[in-house]
């Protein structure tokens, strides 16, 4: 962004620079105006700037290393963050309901009592809200 103004005043500069030697520069409203400014800005863009580099070096090894291992870390109650408090079984003509209350103290999967050759359960709700396609 500097280096946009300084090319702007420079340019600003240069124009008044030769008005005052008594060279006419044709109007700003011309194609060719345009036609010799933008070679120019372009030129000046190519100069070195005193702007530092951006460096990489951010975030150091070490810290991406130990980020890693504190996300893929097994939460401290494992084995034992799930629990079935409670079980209501409930026939009702052809179905069979289960209504399983179950707290956990991470996010972790519960394995539904289900097998694809026997029985798959045609609805699960969790929290109110039907949850989709298990399987």
């Amino acid at each position: 962004f500097l280096q946009v103004i300084l090319i702007a005043v420079l340019t600003i500069g240069l124009m008044q620079f030769t008005l005052r030697l008594g060279v006419q520069l044709p109007s700003l409203s011309t194609a060719k105006t345009s036609s010799w400014l933008l070679p120019l800005v372009f030129l000046f863009n190519l100069l070195p700037s005193n702007v530092p580099l951006a460096q990489a070096d951010y975030p150091p090894e070490t810290l991406l290393i130990e980020l890693e291992r504190r996300l893929l870390e097994p939460p401290l109650c494992t084995p034992d963050c799930v629990n079935i408090n409670q079980v209501k079984i409930q026939l009702a003509q052809d179905r069979l309901i289960l209504r399983l209350q179950v707290d956990s103290l991470a996010h972790s999967a519960l394995p539904l009592p289900a097998q694809r050759q026997q029985w798959l359960p045609r609805l699960v709700v969790l929290d109110g809200k039907q949850v989709p396609s298990l399987f």
